[in-house]
């Protein structure tokens, strides 16, 4: 213990999933800590903007595995938790990612360190989500098992979290860090009228709402884009309605960081109609990029949505009341400039990451004493 109070905390982070989530993180903590991050190499390409990955490798320690490949894998079980060993950590941070190859890692580890989990969903999102979590359950539960404290993000998730481990272990929660955020040169005016439906187009979010909303304001010659961008069996359901509607825009692909900050940043409304939520990283990148959310009143977006002052948040399954509320901005320039004003001032507040890092040291400080 006294080695602890003369020297700078180590932490080191396993990172099978969330990649920019966790760079951002990494990189904060660094200023504070001593870091270690490992990640999978694919996720951070996929994810992490090179420039993101370059600041992260001056401040702190980054490791990549291969989680993709069987041969890849192996070697991960062998490497990941050597790494780790061989950084002599306080604390152990894991992402929570319910796989056999994630809890096979963690299983290896958990005598050895104190683990905080980052739990992003205590509950699963309807529709494909659940089904996955179901065949994934075994996996899920020996993470937990193995975990010394939990992390998630706002109340409604530790609500979820305390239903879904008990009260016997600490639950810390923090907002969701911003992310998908500008590069300096990449900062500009949004468009006017311009909406963004963005993420995976599963059943939760809500896609069939705000196609609803956009009848109405069809109907109502709202003058407005929406542009729906992502993948997923939404989109392969309502696609009749989305190429029948002129004010809608698809784009059908997977987005990578820079086209997606495009996307934000060309919006004035993030819109995210869902009809249940737990975190929302779409919320974090309306908010990193300072855009005006419009969501419904449901689960986790409630802890993040600060309702007239980032956005608004509204009754979900409610077309008509999202037409309205979307035909009042537009309309009233004042007030969408407020919520977009009060959206910057959000990702330097409440989501700033050297703000979740101070909790989250706090959190790793409690492990130790226990």
């Amino acid at each position: 213990m006294p080695e602890r109070q003369t020297r700078r905390l180590r932490v080191a982070i396993f990172a099978p999933h969330y990649a920019e989530y966790t760079v951002r993180l990494a990189t904060a903590l660094a200023r504070k800590a001593d870091v270690l991050l490992v990640a999978e190499t694919a996720n951070v390409r996929n994810e992490c903007r090179d420039s993101l990955v370059s600041d992260a490798r001056r401040a702190l320690k980054l490791v990549t595995y291969d989680a993709h490949s069987r041969i890849g894998r192996v070697v991960a079980t062998a490497r990941v938790p050597a790494a780790i060993a061989a950084f002599r950590p306080d604390v152990l941070h894991v992402q929570e990612q319910p796989d056999k190859l994630t809890a096979r890692i963690v299983g290896l580890l958990r005598w050895r360190l104190p683990i905080l989990m980052t739990v992003h969903d205590p509950r699963p999102h309807s529709g494909r989500d659940a089904a996955y979590a179901r065949r994934q359950d075994v996996f899920r539960q020996r993470l937990r098992a193995a975990a010394s404290a939990f992390h998630v993000h706002g109340d409604h998730c530790r609500r979820e979290m305390i239903h879904a481990v008990g009260t016997g272990r600490a639950i810390v929660d923090t907002l969701h860090g911003v992310i998908l955020c500008p590069e300096p040169a990449e900062r500009r005016a949004p468009e006017g009228g311009r909406m963004l439906f963005f993420g995976r187009m599963e059943a939760y979010k809500g896609l069939e709402t705000l196609l609803d909303a956009a009848d109405i304001l069809q109907r109502d010659n709202v003058a407005c884009r929406i542009v729906v961008a992502g993948r997923g069996p939404e989109l392969d359901r309502l696609r009749p309605r989305l190429l029948q509607q002129p004010c809608i825009e698809v784009l059908e692909k997977f987005l990578t960081p820079a086209e997606a900050t495009e996307q934000f940043q060309r919006a004035e409304i993030v819109v995210a109609p869902y009809q249940d939520a737990t975190q929302s990283g779409v919320v974090a990148a309306a908010v990193g990029n300072g855009r005006a959310i419009v969501a419904s009143a449901v689960g986790g977006l409630v802890d993040a949505v600060s309702d007239g002052v980032s956005g608004l948040l509204l009754e979900p399954g409610r077309p008509d009341v999202l037409a309205e509320a979307l035909t009042g901005l537009i309309d009233d320039r004042g007030r969408l400039l407020q919520l977009l004003a009060g959206s910057e001032a959000e990702a330097a507040g409440r989501f700033a990451w050297d703000r979740i890092t101070d909790d989250l040291l706090a959190a790793y400080g409690g492990l130790l004493r226990r």
